[in-house]
C-alpha cells in the first residue's frame, strides 16, 4: 500500500513537471 502511494504521488509530481514545462514553452524538454 505505502509502495502504491509513492506511485501516486511519483505520477503527480511528473504530471505537475510536465505542465511547467508546457507552460515554460517546452524548454526543458
Amino acid at each position: 500500500r505505502s509502495n502504491d502511494f509513492t506511485k501516486a504521488a511519483a505520477k503527480q509530481a511528473m504530471a505537475a513537471v510536465a505542465e511547467l514545462e508546457k507552460i515554460a514553452g517546452g524548454t526543458l524538454v
